[in-house]
């Protein structure tokens, strides 16, 4: 539910908190298990095929939820691969430094 910072500060801090803690566990666990699991599991170039499953989870979620409802599914989906991309490439670039 969007809504102006004006209303969510008169919102109790326990809600805030919540609500902030839930976005963390909801879009920030799930890659970094991603990018765990891969680790462990000794994946060959495990960095860019976490860093694009990563980003391939986070870039569902955020063209589903801030683009709802979808006008043009190609256009999401292009937008969609970019995101993705830009994890491969995230991860590569690490996997270079290391």
């Amino acid at each position: 539910m969007a809504r102006t910072l004006k209303e969510r500060w008169t919102e109790s801090p326990g809600q805030q908190v919540l609500e902030q803690f839930l976005h963390l566990a909801g879009l920030g666990a799930p890659p970094v298990a991603i990018v765990l699991g891969f680790s462990a599991w000794g994946f060959p170039f495990w960095e860019v095929a976490g860093g694009a499953a990563a980003a391939f989870w986070l870039g569902g979620a955020r063209e589903l939820v801030d683009g709802w409802p979808i006008e043009s599914w190609g256009d999401a989906l292009v937008d969609w691969l970019a995101i993705t991309l830009g994890g491969a490439l995230a991860g590569l670039a690490f996997a270079l430094a290391l």
